[in-house]
């Protein structure tokens, strides 16, 4: 991402949530934090995420402004919350977010996460 276009990436964290019921299975959270300059009109198209050989574009995620200057972005792949994409050639895990900057089209490749495990009850 360049720095010229108004926005900077500031946190990517991926997490592994497993659920306090043994017959359910983990999924796993995509969360990022970026920084907008005041002229920027930021709008998420798409986020698809690339791991081990398999593409898949989720269909529902949260785009919401923490602070004037701030979007968090989250993105959940657990079932039903995201389609396999055909043609995949997946060699390492990412994440590209498909955006628009006051119309213009743009893409960030995101590759380096901060991992954790959440355990819920």
């Amino acid at each position: 991402m360049a720095c010229n276009e108004g926005i900077k990436l500031i946190a990517s964290k991926k997490q592994t949530i497993v659920q306090g019921i043994k017959s359910a299975t983990p999924y796993t959270n995509y969360l990022f934090e970026i920084t907008l300059d005041d002229t920027v009109n930021l709008t998420i198209d798409s986020v698809i995420v690339y791991d081990s050989n398999r593409c898949m574009k989720v269909n529902h995620y949260l785009s919401k402004k923490t602070t004037a200057n701030k979007v968090a972005l989250h993105a959940a792949i657990k079932e039903g919350n995201y389609t396999l994409l055909d043609n995949c050639n997946a060699s390492a895990e990412k994440v590209m977010v498909h955006y628009k900057i006051n119309t213009k089209s743009r893409k960030i490749k995101i590759s380096s996460f901060e991992e954790e495990t959440v355990t819920r009850r």
